[in-house]
């Protein structure tokens, strides 16, 4: 059997936070909390990266940075509402593009 899917959720405290967290509770073979993000209210779990704080402060983006672009983070739900999830899931983005690329590439065989 392959490893749980490692997940972050960015809002974990929100309706739609609470939801997935009740998934992966509910899936534990293939589902695992890799990390999360809280505002002022907790969500009382634990996980590798568990991050409290709001957007805009540096060391609350700079640890949302290093979660989301972790090579063990598999997944990334973005439960944050308006614009405040948006510069972590485009570096995250960009970040798996630039992988797929790096996989597609031609290897040289010396």
């Amino acid at each position: 059997m392959s490893r749980p899917l490692n997940i972050a959720v960015l809002g974990a405290t929100g309706s739609i936070g609470q939801q997935t967290l009740d998934v992966i509770d509910r899936n534990p073979g293939r589902l695992r909390l890799f990390g999360l993000t809280e505002g002022t209210r907790s969500a009382r779990r634990s996980a590798e990266h568990l991050i409290q704080g709001q957007a805009g402060e540096p060391d609350f983006d700079a640890r949302v940075h290093a979660m989301v672009t972790d090579p063990r983070c598999d997944l990334v739900v973005v439960a944050i509402p308006g614009a405040r999830a948006l510069a972590p899931t485009m570096r995250r983005w960009r970040r798996s593009r630039r992988e797929k690329r790096l996989r597609s590439r031609p290897k040289k065989c010396w």
